[in-house]
Order: C-alpha cells, then sequence, then structure tokens
C-alpha cells in the first residue's frame, strides 16, 4: 500500500520547489527515506531533473510543534552558514521552508552515510577519520570559549533518572543493573573536574546516519536546536552510535566503551581537542547509560534493532563498570 507521507511531501514539494524557483514539473522522484517512532516521524525525497539536478525535501510529520520546526530549520541555516567557506566541510544549504507544511527545501549532499559505508566493510578507519575531520571543522570555525568542564551536571542528571527508576516514575529495561552503574558515575566524575574543555556549537543530533561522505567532501543533515555545549557531546554521541552497533565488542578493553583502533582513527581526523579532552572521556560512559535510559522498555512494542542494541549496551556496559 502506498505511503500516504509520500504524496503530502510530494505536495510539499511542488508549493517549496515553485517558491524557491524551480520547476516543480521538471522534476522526478528518485527515491525516499522516512523514519517513524513514538517521538520522530518524518520522510525525505530526493528529487532530480532532466539535466541532473537534485535537491532535497524534507516533510516533519512529528513532532507537530511548530516552533520546534522552526529550530530545526534556523539550526540549519547557521550551519551551512558557518561553514560556507570549508573545502571539505559542509552543511545544506536550505533552499525554503514552510512553517505550516513543516517542510523545507534543501541542496542534495552527494555521499554515503557513515551507516552504510560501516555497514559495508569491516575496515572502518577511514570512516570514522572522515566523521572526525568533519566534526572537528565544525566546532573550530563555531568555537566559543574554553571554559572549565564541570562534571556534576551530568551526574545529578543520571542520578535522578535513577531515583525516579528507584520509586517507580520512570521504567527502563534492565533497571537494577542501570542503577548499579548511576552510582559509579560520581566517583568517575571526580577525576575530570577542573579540567579545561572547549565550548562550541552542537550538533545535537551527531549520529552515523547523519554524516554523508563522499572521497573529497563531508556533510552534516538533521542538526536539533541551535546551543552551545562542550564538544565532547557531539563526539561522544558519534562514537557511542558507532559502538553499539558495529564496534567489535570483544576488542573493548576493560574501562572502555569503544575499542582503542576506533577511538584513534576517529581523532586522527578531529583535532580541535585531543582524545584525552576530559568532557569525551567523561561523557563516553554518561552516554552509554544515556542510551539505556532511551531504549524502549516494553519488549512486546520495540523492534529487533532495539532488542540487539540493549543486549550490546549492556555487554559494553559490563567492560565499562566492572
Amino acid at each position: 500500500m502506498r505511503d500516504k507521507r509520500i504524496d503530502t511531501a510530494l505536495e510539499a514539494w511542488q508549493v517549496l520547489a515553485r517558491r524557491s524557483g524551480y520547476d516543480d514539473a521538471s522534476f522526478q522522484r528518485v527515491t525516499h527515506w522516512h523514519k517513524k517512532d513514538a517521538r520522530r516521524s518524518h520522510i525525505i525525497l530526493h528529487m532530480r531533473d532532466n539535466e541532473g539536478m537534485s535537491l532535497i525535501l524534507k516533510q516533519i510529520q512529528r513532532p507537530t510543534d511548530i516552533n520546534s520546526f522552526q529550530d530545526v530549520v534556523r539550526a540549519q541555516r547557521i550551519a551551512a552558514f558557518s561553514l560556507r567557506h570549508q573545502d571539505y566541510a559542509r552543511v545544506p544549504k536550505v533552499l525554503g521552508h514552510d512553517s505550516q507544511l513543516r517542510a523545507y527545501l534543501t541542496e542534495y549532499a552527494a555521499g554515503r552515510t557513515a551507516f552504510d559505508l560501516c555497514s559495508g566493510t569491516r575496515d572502518r578507519a577511514q570512516i570514522l577519520k572522515s566523521a572526525g575531520r568533519w566534526l572537528s571543522e565544525y566546532h573550530s570555525v563555531n568555537e566559543q570559549e574554553r571554559r572549565i568542564y564541570q562534571p556534576k551536571f551530568m551526574v545529578q542528571h543520571l542520578q535522578k533518572l535513577a531515583e525516579q527508576v528507584k520509586n517507580g516514575e520512570r521504567k527502563i529495561r534492565g533497571q537494577k543493573l542501570f542503577r548499579y552503574y548511576v552510582d559509579q558515575i560520581a566517583e568517575t566524575a571526580k577525576s575530570h573536574e577542573g579540567r579545561e574543555s572547549v565550548i562550541s556549537s552542537k550538533h545535537g543530533d551527531m549520529n552515523l546516519r547523519n554524516i554523508l561522505l563522499s572521497n573529497d567532501r563531508a556533510w552534516a543533515v538533521d542538526f536539533n536546536t541551535p546551543s552551545y555545549a562542550p564538544v565532547g557531546f557531539d563526539i561522544v554521541r558519534f562514537l557511542l552510535n558507532y559502538s553499539e552497533i558495529f564496534a567489535d565488542i570483544k576488542g573493548i578493553k576493560s574501562g572502555n566503551v569503544i575499542p582503542k583502533e576506533d577511538f584513534d582513527a576517529f581523532f586522527q581526523g578531529y583535532k580541535l581537542v585531543g582524545p584525552d579532552d576530559p568532557s569525551v572521556q567523561f561523557l563516553l560512559k554518561v552516554q552509554l547509560l544515556t542510551d539505556w535510559n532511551r531504549l524502549p522498555h516494553d519488549l512486546l512494542d520495540t523492534s529487533a534493532t532495539n532488542l540487539v542494541r540493549f543486549r550490546r549496551i549492556k555487554q559494553i556496559s559490563k567492560i565499562a563498570f566492572e
């Protein structure tokens, strides 16, 4: 059965293409991608005309909040502008948007996602290095200040989650183990207090599907609301997404969350801070538990992908904390 979201997105395409000065009738849909879960639902169309020009249309069905949609569009506009002079690291320009339709039109980013590339090979060092380079250039051109890193805020956040689990306000899978690992975070934080890190613009959803790589350029898409944070937030989000899906768990050393060779490969490309940066080192374990918390609790209301990911998160946590 035809996905009605495609028809709705094509209607939005017609509006935005014409408004942006393109002949919508000269374009054909090449392919589409969609995402649908409890929190988010969107569809992306790749449109191409007879002369080979490609454009991307993204329409968001959920969340329905217009302010949230406008923040996402603004974030991508800001990021694209900040990287406009970079040869390697780029962000597709937003060509037009419509808040009522919750749709926006962008340049086409040539390349394959880091997820697809990792799926097709076991030699992933160059993929990690290239992604690290994109993020390094993005953080570098948007650097705000160097500041003493304060891990206490994430400690408090996790302790609050653990308390909610304990009193029944929040349900997560494997909650006893989760609480046991959270109890160790405060002790871990002590070795990272009083050390300097870098504050920069935050991508906000730095995962394997939001980086597209080609031979000579890297693109990032799907930014969250504009904000600033220690660079470790984006770095760790990407590295944990990789480790939870693709890393060889047997290659992870005690106390770590990712194999050293994968970690080092990323930092061959990322140069703004080193691998010993306090926001990176501390947040690696924090992000692992954050990802654990975000997985669906109900076994009957999840996918096989989430079940596999939960098993891998438990395995990695055991190595990291025990």
